[in-house]
């Protein structure tokens, strides 16, 4: 073989080389199918059914609707902070007691813990409290311990 045989072959192999590499690093892409922006629109979907005969619950569902959310207004208006709670920290859980009318505080600490922790863990809940926009002492809280 000579010099420009052997220089030719190189060649090949080379570009051989780049052609299958390239192929591999940017494969083909498949198109994509086109897109139809169109919604069929079926006569007989849920929707058109609402107060027909064969769906005689859905109106008293949508009363049932309605009375609920009447009723999580009048809640929210009462307690405007409702929707913030629970708090659930690492060190404490914060939630509303309705049958005392106070907020529980559930510190994850035992009861035998030194006061300064106890100090501490109590003034992050009544922080965590204010930072809702909500004043413990107007609502009222108490403490309890975990069982450890």
């Amino acid at each position: 073989m000579n010099k420009n045989t052997k220089i030719f072959i190189i060649f090949l192999v080379l570009l051989l080389i780049i052609g299958l590499t390239l192929q591999i690093i940017f494969p083909e892409e498949k198109p994509i199918a086109p897109i139809n922006n169109q919604i069929p629109v079926v006569q007989d979907s849920p929707a058109t059914k609402i107060n027909s005969e064969e769906n005689p619950g859905v109106a008293d569902q949508g009363l049932l609707d309605i009375e609920f959310n009447e009723a999580l207004i009048r809640k929210i208006d009462k307690f405007p902070w409702y929707q913030d709670f629970p708090i659930v920290t690492d060190e404490f859980t914060i939630v509303y007691d309705y049958e005392l009318n106070s907020f529980r505080i559930r510190l994850k600490i035992a009861e035998s813990a030194s006061q300064e922790i106890k100090t501490s863990v109590q003034q992050k809940a009544l922080d965590a409290m204010k930072n809702k926009n909500v004043d413990p002492d107007e609502w009222g809280y108490h403490f309890l311990y975990s069982k450890n």
